[in-house]
């Protein structure tokens, strides 16, 4: 084998290696965008994170998520319309329980919104409000982010669907995860 083709195997590796070691942290919960548009979808995934000391088990709690129908407006040029109720509904909370031998820096489960296309009685763009429910969970510090969420719901000759979910956080598209502080910052 050549020297060349070796070096250009090895520098393939090595970029190949580092690209693999940056997309480790990567989120792969909650896309900003659900759905494909071709299929109906039944959820849409929300992220709950933990953030602690490192010294803290996780808390013996759950977390909930309300959901409030939108207002009417515009999004990527779409006419939007208000939620239809029950169209996007909390469905199952993020639950954590203390387990494993130590303690971690953060801890993270997964919840979702149930989607319902039957609500819907013509097709179009439909806005929600997400928000976490607050609790009263001892030294929790919660999150009171609000996430536009978009439905976009399509005709098909079995009736209407929902095929796409897109989430925004301060006019960005953005996962839809919420992080409490549970002891990270010292002053909590």
């Amino acid at each position: 084998m050549k020297r060349g083709n070796v070096s250009r195997k090895v520098a393939a590796s090595v970029m190949t290696g580092a690209i693999m070691v940056s997309m480790a942290g990567m989120s792969v919960c909650a896309a900003p965008i659900v759905g494909d548009g071709d299929h109906a979808i039944e959820a849409v995934p929300v992220q709950k994170t933990v953030t602690t000391d490192g010294h803290t088990y996780a808390p013996d709690t759950s977390f909930s998520f309300r959901v409030a129908n939108g207002g009417e407006g515009t999004f990527e040029g779409n006419v939007v319309s208000a939620g239809v109720t029950g169209g996007l509904a909390a469905d199952e909370n993020a639950v954590f329980t203390p387990s494993g031998t130590t303690p971690l820096a953060s801890y993270t489960a997964h919840g979702s919104l149930a989607v319902d296309g039957s609500v819907f009685t013509s097709p179009g763009v439909y806005h929600y409000l997400v928000t976490e429910a607050s609790g009263d969970y001892e030294g929790m510090d919660y999150d009171n982010s609000t996430y536009d969420v978009y439905l976009y719901v399509y005709n098909s000759n079995n009736g209407l669907y929902v095929g796409n979910a897109v989430s925004v956080k301060n006019g960005d598209k953005a996962d839809l995860a919420f992080t409490n502080d549970y002891g990270a910052r010292e002053d909590n």
